[in-house]
């Protein structure tokens, strides 16, 4: 409860050439080789296409729609359907599956698997370090831990119970639970 962190925000929306309007140099695996250690990303879920993209799945668009209507308004929402719209000339080629994405697919999306099998490989070779992963989420906790689990995260992953008080970093790192 006293400690400070270099985090960075949106940290999946990378400028690799697949976001529009992208927040970060790097993706976040890279950027724990610059000391980032807190990695804040929003999960939504998407469908594959045969481009490398992907479009919102049906269960996550109405879910984006509301918050985009509630925080910009119904003008926002119509603009963002109609660029949706243009974008969308590709038939999804796979199943919903967990996505980091901004809201919308469409600008920008990747799938979340490879990306925690990155993170998990990253924190295999760096045993001291501690990773904090805020996930602002519209993935079902359960879709979520199956990634985590699949990546070899979840037995990694610090879960603090109640009101206890806080673990130093040190008995994180002694304890192997250093993804919070």
């Amino acid at each position: 409860d006293e400690v400070v962190i270099p985090a960075s925000h949106n940290s999946m929306s990378i400028a690799d050439g697949t976001w529009f309007l992208a927040e970060q140099p790097k993706d976040m695996v890279e950027s724990l080789d610059d000391g980032i250690r807190g990695l804040l990303v929003d999960t939504w879920y998407g469908q594959p296409t045969t481009d490398g993209g992907a479009l919102t799945a049906p269960e996550s668009l109405a879910g984006a729609e509301a918050a985009l209507a509630e925080t910009y308004g119904d003008q926002v929402v119509a603009s963002v359907r109609r660029t949706i719209d243009r974008v969308r000339d590709e038939e999804p080629v796979g199943p919903s599956e967990p996505y980091f994405c901004h809201t919308v697919c469409e600008i920008g999306a990747t799938p979340m698997q490879p990306v925690m099998d990155r993170l998990n490989a990253w924190m295999e070779a760096h045993p001291r370090e501690v990773v904090v992963l805020f996930i602002q989420d519209t993935v079902t906790p359960e879709d979520t831990a199956a990634v985590l689990e699949q990546a070899g995260l979840a037995d990694k992953a610090y879960v603090h119970p109640g009101n206890a008080e806080w673990p130093t970093l040190g008995e994180m790192i002694d304890s192997n639970t250093r993804l919070l």
